[in-house]
């Protein structure tokens, strides 16, 4: 039979989905790996903020109970205030659902 010359001999065609199966598994790689790196340096970023974040809770923590030993009376006296509003707008609450 006569080849034409827009035909391939038979040897070409079945490489061809060879190389295309190859080259979309070269692809999936790629971006398998372009992941893999974008994921790790989300995580990096990640720990980083939450380092940062633990040392400034940390701080204010600190701060925090360095005020509350200077200024005993004023802290119990605040903490009362807030638990007597707490607990009358509770008690509010609850009557005006009845």
């Amino acid at each position: 039979m006569p080849e034409t010359s827009n035909s391939k001999p038979w040897k070409e065609k079945s490489m061809e989905p060879r190389s295309q199966s190859e080259q979309l598994k070269k692809s999936a790689e790629e971006v398998t790996e372009n992941l893999r790196e974008a994921s790790e340096e989300a995580q990096n970023r990640l720990s980083e903020l939450w380092d940062v974040g633990k040392e400034r809770v940390a701080t204010y923590a600190k701060a925090t109970d360095q005020k509350i030993h200077e200024n005993p009376y004023q802290t119990i006296g605040i903490a009362f205030g807030v638990g007597l509003l707490i607990g009358v707008l509770i008690n509010r609450r609850g009557r005006s659902e009845d």
